[in-house]
């Protein structure tokens, strides 16, 4: 009993021992970080608010300027590498010096993600930044349908979108209304974009085969970029440009076959002489008596008008 209460005693003592001896080693490493603060304005001088303050090596180590543009960060003690960052704005790297304890920071505007923000009306956007209702006809659905105009490549690709079809010989669509009809007395119809310019003529004019790809605006920011013009929606079209490459020549052949849905039973020679016969003794049977050519004259066939 002796024995189990000594040994119970030893390791006792060599678990305190070993709990005094972390907390002394977590003292010491907390003991070592400290504070870096300052503040982060633009070339005016003015405070950037929101802006993150990182640590390059260990990104979880990150905080956000205040409405003053300024920010604290509890950084280890070591030389560091302190990254700022902001919308609109190029990134900023800072070495931060193991005795370093304020660092202010002046950003630059990025010229690169203004040139990469927007194609909607006034530039382009990628589309997981879009917001607004667009919907875009790329190549895959434009290589793989056989259009006589525009609209063939609407059908079916952009939702909201309703073609009435045209009964005109010449195809195409009476009447196109995007998201239902925008005015009582105005015109319902989309204002045409092709390569940036209004295009005032119709749709059906441009040639379908240089065509590259189609964006229909669908919501307000039709209205916002083109005014009341735009009400009714815009329908953007941009057509195929050349390249500096190598030349590429690609060729496409479509062959199909018509055939009538109804094939109605053709007459004999036998049959149409006899119908002739009959349509001609009809006549000859109601003309007077003087003009009458008699019986049995239109059963010969050389007598037939």
């Amino acid at each position: 009993m002796k024995q189990k209460f000594s040994e119970f005693v030893f390791y006792g003592r060599i678990r305190m021992l070993m709990l005094i001896l972390v907390s002394v080693i977590f003292a010491q490493a907390y003991a070592q970080d400290r504070s870096v603060s300052g503040v982060v304005t633009d070339a005016s001088g003015e405070a950037i608010i929101g802006a993150t303050v990182k640590l390059k090596d260990n990104p979880n180590i990150a905080t956000m300027t205040d409405v003053d543009g300024k920010y604290v960060l509890r950084i280890p003690g070591k030389n560091s590498t302190l990254v700022f960052t902001f919308i609109g704005y190029e990134p900023v790297e800072r070495t931060v010096g193991s005795s370093v304890t304020k660092v202010d920071v002046t950003m630059e505007e990025s010229s690169l993600m203004l040139d990469d923000v927007v194609v909607i009306g006034y530039g382009t956007m990628k589309r997981k930044d879009l917001t607004g209702a667009v919907a875009h006809v790329g190549e895959d659905v434009i290589n793989s349908r056989v259009a006589t105009n525009a609209y063939d490549f609407l059908v079916g690709a952009v939702p909201g979108v309703n073609i009435t079809p045209s009964t005109d010989a010449g195809g195409g669509a009476s009447g196109v209304l995007i998201r239902g009809e925008q005015s009582l007395k105005a015109s319902t119809s989309p204002l045409i974009v092709l390569d940036g310019v209004i295009f005032y003529g119709s749709i059906e004019d441009i040639n379908p085969n240089d065509i590259a790809s189609i964006d229909v605006l669908k919501d307000a920011s039709s209205t916002a970029v083109y005014g009341s013009k735009g009400s009714a929606g815009v329908i953007i079209i941009n057509t195929k440009r050349g390249t500096t490459d190598k030349p590429i020549i690609n060729l496409t052949a479509k062959v199909g076959f018509a055939e009538s849905t109804f094939m109605p039973e053709m007459p004999t020679a036998e049959q149409y002489l006899q119908r002739r016969a009959d349509y001609y003794k009809t006549i000859d049977y109601f003309k007077p008596g003087a003009q009458q050519m008699g019986l049995g004259y239109y059963d010969n066939p050389f007598n037939l008008p």
